[in-house]
């Protein structure tokens, strides 16, 4: 019984540490998002995903969903917990509002396997994004029809040409090279977009800019 106990008493203070419940961090500890906030999603080397922050939600196109959806941040940073947030440096911020407002239209346009950007370009109701062509069109209608994202000749040789030779086929798909495309990378990688440090708060929803609330 003594062994017990002592086990007992050394382990469960050092489990419980472990376990300490995230709600009783100290709010100033973690960094309230804001409408308009990029959340990037990184896989192995690659930033693999991008969404755009409203309020307590993400609006992005997700390839599982097949679809332009809109979820709560927990429920996205649950699915995909390896993130990092970027914000627009001032004065570009001003563009979304109207950023917002495209994306929010295009909810529930299918996703685009084939990254082409000319697919975002068709009219309502026939569009379809990958997850850096809806940012890509939704600031390029937010900045009056100019390109505010750099778009590029996509070229499928790096990192891994075997992957896209077998996706596309699958997909029964042409590979677009060549044509203009735009890859979260690229958005991540874009001077006019400042880090926002860890940890970050996605679970209380009075934490969170409310000019553009919905």
């Amino acid at each position: 019984m003594l062994k017990f106990k002592m086990f007992k008493y050394i382990f469960v203070p050092v489990f419980t540490i472990i376990y300490l419940p995230p709600s009783l961090a100290s709010l100033e500890s973690l960094a309230p998002l804001e409408s308009g906030d990029f959340i990037f999603v990184k896989d192995k080397l690659h930033v693999s995903h991008v969404g755009i922050v409203e309020g307590n939600q993400v609006i992005s196109a997700d390839p599982k969903k097949k679809a332009v959806i809109k979820c709560h941040l927990s429920e996205f940073h649950r699915l995909k917990p390896e993130i990092f947030v970027k914000r627009l440096r001032q004065p570009y911020s001003v563009l979304i509002p109207l950023a917002l407002k495209f994306a929010n239209d295009q909810l529930g346009a299918k996703y685009n396997h084939s990254y082409v950007l000319s697919e975002g370009s068709k009219p309502l109701g026939h569009r379809s994004f990958c997850c850096s062509g809806l940012i890509y069109h939704a600031f390029l209608n937010a900045n009056k029809g100019q390109e505010f994202f750099k778009s590029h000749p996509m070229d499928f040789s790096m990192p891994d040409p075997e992957f896209w030779v077998k996706y596309h086929e699958q997909k029964g798909l042409k590979m677009p090279v060549g044509e203009s495309g735009i890859r979260p990378g690229n958005i991540f990688g874009d001077d006019r977009l400042e880090i926002v440090p860890p940890p970050y708060n996605l679970d209380g929803e009075n934490n969170y800019s409310s000019d553009l609330w919905i």
